[in-house]
């Protein structure tokens, strides 16, 4: 489908981009010719300028007198008549130019002042003699010219114009170094930018008018292809519905069928350990009953031998002992008779939220300071159908377990553990893989910070004997009475964990009505 779907679109579509981009590609490129030539053009006619200003600079020193410069020291070395006359001469050789000005500058005490100016009309209105007047919006390319003996050029402004100038240092026979200045006006300068730039945009609009008969001849080659694809496109297009659909049909499958064998594995899973417990409890329920008869007479005449013996007695010790290990023992038999169901306890209509208060209440003075224990416990949560000493034994079991995840963690700051009680709604969709019925449930949930439950332990956690504790520490019976008590109210439970970030478990009871009344 992948494969059709692409090549559907692009049939006709692929000629039409290459077109484009070819076309974009030739446009591009004749754009960019007129651009290099502008550029090319643009060099050529700022060096030509340049070459242009250095030949009028140089030129100066050939209309005045060869010693003039050796004389021209203060304002009053050169008369008034030869000062007017230089002007005359310069005026009418940058008339004869494009220049606006040429000049030539002498520095005395770090200043420059005009000694053979261009003076124009409108220059003689403001002063008739312009020598020795000193020049103070000189640009810093002079100073420089002047310092290291080199010609310099700058574009600048000042109170005269903006300008494209030079300067060339020269000397005179006695060796006073001066400059001869020859400037364009910046105005000239763009105009022939712009000249130049008109140039490049015909020679741009000549290329595309030549072509037209390629490009028609390109739309021409174009069409007819487009003809022949369409037909084509056609083709492939109802064929690429058919694999579409073909596909689509086929996915459906394969989800179902890999759905359908995920919910059969879970379920043979779960039957399994229906099976395997179901097995173990019947075993369990035996033993415990013949092993309730045996604790009965043990129980019953350490009582009484206790009754009998005097208080100063080194016997009452040991009776002491066999009586506390009886009633131990008699409590585990107490868990396993529950684990196997056989016995059912009386179950009434209750709220759960006072059990679980009644048990954090009798935990707190238990579980070390520096371990926190939290609780979310709304009124909102409905009533239940279950029996109070059972529902009682699952919330201490869960407690108990968690505090002594968190107390193994050795964390520094201490852990914590959340109780949460609160009504949801499972529907089929959720309870497909439980032997459960959809409806409200009071889900119980009890999560510690503690070490957590390695992932080849989770599977085995609600079995009953297994214990990751110490011998002597654990019965591994108070997760597989949760787990029996639970499926004895109708609810299930579950496990959640990753190794050190300890564990939620999670009891689910049947509620009586969606409605909390």
């Amino acid at each position: 489908m992948c494969v059709i779907n692409g090549i559907r679109p692009s049939l006709s579509g692929m000629l039409s981009r290459k077109v484009l981009v070819a076309a974009a590609i030739y446009l591009a490129g004749i754009i960019a010719v007129g651009i290099f030539l502008d550029m090319r053009q643009k060099a050529a006619t700022g060096k030509h300028l340049d070459q242009r200003l250095s030949s009028h600079a140089k030129t100066l020193k050939f209309l005045l007198s060869p010693d003039f410069h050796d004389r021209a020291t203060d304002e009053n070395a050169i008369s008034e008549k030869e000062s007017l006359a230089n002007q005359k001469k310069i005026l009418s050789f940058v008339r004869g130019t494009d220049l606006v000005y040429a000049y030539t500058l002498v520095m005395r005490d770090g200043k420059f002042y005009f000694s053979a100016p261009t003076v124009t009309q409108e220059d003689e209105k403001i002063k008739k003699n312009w020598y020795f007047h000193p020049y103070e919006d000189a640009p810093e390319a002079f100073y420089r010219a002047m310092e290291t003996g080199e010609t310099r050029y700058a574009s600048y402004k000042d109170q005269w114009g903006d300008f494209r100038s030079v300067a060339i240092p020269e000397k005179s026979p006695g060796g006073n170094t001066y400059l001869a200045c020859a400037d364009y006006s910046v105005a000239y300068v763009k105009w022939l930018d712009f000249r130049n730039f008109i140039y490049a945009t015909l020679m741009v609009a000549a290329l595309l008018v030549l072509s037209l008969p390629l490009l028609h001849l390109i739309r021409l080659q174009y069409r007819e292809y487009n003809r022949e694809l369409e037909v084509t496109n056609h083709r492939l297009r109802n064929r690429s519905e058919e694999l579409l659909a073909s596909q689509t049909a086929l996915e459906r499958e394969m989800d179902s069928r890999v759905e359908a064998e995920t919910q059969k594995y879970r379920l043979q899973e779960r039957l399994r350990q229906s099976q395997k417990m179901e097995a173990m409890g019947t075993l369990s329920g035996g033993i415990a009953h013949d092993f309730n008869n045996l604790l009965f007479p043990i129980l019953g005449y350490s009582e009484m031998a206790l009754m009998e013996v005097p208080e100063d007695s080194p016997i009452r010790f040991h009776l002491n002992e066999i009586n506390k290990a009886a009633t131990r023992a008699k409590e585990l038999v107490t868990q396993i008779l529950a684990f196997s169901r056989q016995e059912e306890g009386t179950k009434i209509p209750m709220k759960i939220q006072p059990i679980v208060k009644e048990v954090l209440t009798l935990f707190k003075s238990s579980i070390p300071p520096a371990v926190a224990l939290k609780k979310r416990i709304p009124n909102s949560v409905g009533i239940i159908d279950a029996d109070a000493t059972q529902i009682h034994q699952i919330i201490m079991n869960l407690i108990s377990n968690a505090c002594a995840a968190v107390t193994e963690s050795g964390s520094d700051t201490g852990g914590q553990i959340v109780v949460t009680l609160e009504q949801v709604r499972l529907d089929t969709e959720d309870v497909r893989m439980e032997k459960i019925q959809p409806g409200a449930y009071a889900c119980l949930t009890v999560a510690d910070t503690g070490v957590g439950i390695p992932p080849e332990n989770l599977g085995r956690i609600f079995d009953p004997f297994f214990t990751t504790k110490e011998l002597g520490k654990g019965s591994g019976m108070g997760l597989a009475s949760v787990f029996g008590i639970t499926e004895n109210h109708g609810g299930f439970a579950m496990a959640e964990s990753e190794p050190g970030r300890g564990a939620t478990f999670s009891v689910y009871l049947p509620a009586l009505a969606d409605t909390p009344s």
